[in-house]
């Protein structure tokens, strides 16, 4: 439902061509940083659409939460050779054998076709001190789920792998007000160690920069960041793959990490 109202708003304001609020936009900007963490970033998942740079901190996690698999689930695949149990939800396919799944799409809101992260969760295990991975990749509808997310869930989750498909939106003072307070709630208890750029999306240039709309980011809760500095490199990393191997990449403007 945020997703329609946010397109409707935008094709109201003349196809992307409106007065983009400055301040707002640079508030928001400012909050998108990456930084190291204090541990190398590992790549889980195959090489393509799939695959997630992650902090090395697999000993922290016990489950890993998937919302909105598809038929690709090497992730999973291969958090379950390392012995973390995996819970996949969606909707759209048909239940993938050898894992914990429920046919419903991740939202903020439960019936028949939806649960959202917090009953998921809690139906799914009983939670003690046990670390979750949570990876999100659901279409535009990870804005609700994260709105919803109840907070103390942020205890146990250590990594969050998140792809975030409407930046195009952030030319919107909606879109940019939308969009930091999701940030903001993540960044609370996490810090952003790692995006990337998903090719199968494009960009807008916003106020000179080239803001690609589709991104993948990878979040460590604070407690296990052992140091916070800039990252010593360009990005993309060199686990980094393109999502399209047949497209050309889209680089992260060097503003998020420099």
């Amino acid at each position: 439902m945020l997703k329609k109202i946010l397109k409707n708003l935008l094709m109201l304001s003349g196809n992307y061509n409106y007065h983009i609020n400055k301040k707002l936009f640079k508030n928001f900007i400012d909050k998108i940083f990456v930084y190291d963490c204090g541990y190398k970033l590992i790549r889980i998942g195959n090489k393509f659409d799939g695959g997630y740079l992650i902090p090395d901190v697999l000993q922290e996690i016990k489950y890993c939460f998937s919302g909105g698999v598809g038929n690709n689930y090497t992730f999973e695949q291969d958090l379950k050779k390392r012995s973390i149990k995996c819970f996949l939800a969606d909707g759209t396919i048909e239940p993938v054998e050898n894992f914990e799944f429920i046919r419903k799409n991740i939202n903020c809101f439960n019936d028949e076709n939806n649960i959202t992260i917090n009953d998921w969760i809690s139906k799914s295990i009983n939670l003690k001190n046990d670390g979750i991975l949570l990876k999100l990749d659901i279409e535009g509808s990870e804005i609700s789920a994260i709105y919803n997310i109840n907070e103390k869930f942020f205890d146990n989750i250590k990594v969050i792998v998140i792809e975030f498909h409407d930046f195009v939106y952030l030319g919107s003072n909606f879109g940019n007000k939308i969009l930091d307070e999701v940030f903001s709630k993540i960044l609370k208890n996490f810090t952003i160690c790692h995006i990337h750029p998903n090719n199968y999306g494009s960009f807008r240039n916003i106020e000179g920069i080239k803001i690609p709309n589709l991104m993948e980011f990878t979040f460590l809760n604070n407690d296990l960041v052992k140091d916070k500095k800039k990252i010593n490199y360009d990005l993309p990393n060199l686990l980094d793959s393109k999502n399209n191997p047949h497209d050309n990449d889209i680089v992260l403007p060097k503003i998020f990490y420099k």
